[in-house]
């Protein structure tokens, strides 16, 4: 790679077709769509597990309660009957008119009920948080700007090219972007420490704050096989127009930093992008891919 091409940590890259580059520059929008336009089918969507195993859950389980036991969890109600089952359990303990195990016992039958038989709340859940990805709209970049890959499949085999943006100001809305996360197997909808927390009244099942961390999970977790795309994500919520599969928001100039040209980007592109940058946009770097003699990869050199 050229060393004049040295993007920071706050850069995000977008890869463009020719046509979707000059419509970009001209209309300074950028297009954020549904995730049922992606080209992932598992992309976004509400599959889960349920919950860990109870042998993954009781060791965290055991410790809320620990918490719950020394008045360190303020928030828990002990008015419920979990909470009351607990408190008798630990008192006969104490007492010595039961046995340590009997609280392992109930804490593990309590898990097994939990995970037995969910569909019910599994399926009203889903349904809450597929309602909401039906109408989200999202945008995805990279960090990775040199696969080979990734110039064919979103560049036009290389024709097009590769935007760099970076937020100059914390209230640029590119500083809203996360990474994604890549796993080998499907997310959990709730993981361990959140159903002791459920157990324990920290939090309740399927509220308002579990949905969002369950639409995050959707969003932003993907096939471990995508990894290489090194992605990160803004999710806008509805958008400026909820009925819309796709919107082009606008974006300040100041947001954007390069524009990296594929290797069979045609003459005219080269031409489009050097008139916007000494029209519109002074500080745009411009650059453009080289196809490397002795390896497959692509370097990049300036304009």
């Amino acid at each position: 790679m050229d060393i004049d091409f040295s993007p920071s940590e706050a850069h995000l890259g977008k890869f463009v077709s020719p046509t979707v580059l000059k419509l970009v520059l001209k209309n300074r929008s950028l297009r954020w769509s549904r995730p049922a336009l992606f080209n992932d089918p598992f992309d976004c969507q509400p599959r889960f597990r349920f919950c860990p195993s109870v042998e993954e859950c009781l060791p965290l389980l055991r410790q809320e309660i620990s918490k719950l036991l020394s008045d360190d969890i303020k928030s828990f109600s002990v008015d419920s009957p979990f909470s009351r089952e607990v408190n008798w359990i630990v008192s006969q303990i104490n007492a010595g008119t039961a046995k340590p195990d009997v609280l392992n016992l109930f804490l593990e039958g309590v898990l097994d009920d939990a995970t037995e038989d969910p569909k019910q709340f599994q399926n009203r859940f889903f349904d809450e948080v597929v309602g909401e990805l039906h109408t989200s709209k999202i945008i995805c970049f990279t960090k990775n700007y040199s696969s080979i890959l990734m110039w064919s499949h979103y560049a036009d085999s290389h024709r097009g090219a590769l935007i760099g943006l970076a937020p100059r100001s914390t209230d640029s809305q590119f500083s809203l972007a996360r990474p994604v996360n890549y796993i080998s197997s499907l997310p959990y909808m709730m993981d361990a420490l959140e159903l002791a927390h459920a157990f324990t009244g920290q939090v309740s099942l399927g509220d308002d704050a579990q949905t969002r961390r369950t639409l995050d999970r959707a969003v932003f977790t993907k096939a471990l096989e995508w990894q290489y795309e090194q992605e990160w994500r803004i999710m806008g919520g509805d958008g400026f127009r909820k009925d819309d599969d796709v919107e082009y928001n606008k974006f300040s100039l100041d947001d954007l930093s390069f524009v990296v040209l594929g290797c069979k980007a045609d003459d005219d592109l080269v031409e489009n992008c050097t008139m916007f940058r000494d029209e519109a946009c002074q500080h745009l770097k411009i650059y453009r891919a080289q196809k490397a003699q002795d390896s497959f990869q692509v370097y990049f050199s300036k304009v």
